[in-house]
């Protein structure tokens, strides 16, 4: 190990997953299929992890958490590998999947409404005491057959 190299500071893979929220099996799987192609190696052969690695685990982290597939990942390691010629590239990638994101948002936001009104639709089932067996109606028709009841 070069003198550089030993003052600057790793963790063990144990340590990296404790400070990712991420098991020592998914660290390895991850460096495996090649979304962390540089973990090194101490002398006895265990990964250390720096703060550049941990770094990449996290955004790792937010793109898979925010729908990113895999193999879409590991594209995009692969033009981080590439340097500053594929930059556009990246960015285009990252463009690509922002669109996705916020398309997920509206329909989230969409079905979040729904369930709110069915939420609403079954307080003022419970206050009026009104009753109903058409629980898995649209609101709308839900709130027809409430009426209707009456």
């Amino acid at each position: 190990m070069s003198s550089r190299a030993s003052r600057i500071k790793t963790i063990s893979i144990k340590e990296a997953a404790v400070e990712t929220n991420l098991s020592a099996h998914t660290l390895r799987y991850y460096e495996r299929i090649g979304l962390l192609p540089n973990i090194a190696r101490d002398s006895n052969g265990q990964r250390r992890y720096t703060a550049d690695n941990l770094g990449a685990i996290l955004i790792l982290i937010k793109l898979r958490a925010t729908g990113m597939p895999i193999g879409i990942m590991q594209r995009f390691v692969q033009l981080l590998e590439m340097g500053d010629k594929a930059v556009a590239e990246r960015r285009a990638l990252l463009e690509a999947h922002e669109k996705a994101v916020r398309a997920n948002i509206v329909e989230l936001e969409t079905n979040l409404e729904a369930i709110i009104t069915k939420i609403g639709i079954y307080k003022d089932i419970e206050e009026t005491g009104s009753k109903t067996t058409c629980s898995f109606l649209s609101p709308r028709a839900e709130t027809r057959a409430k009426t209707s009841e009456v």
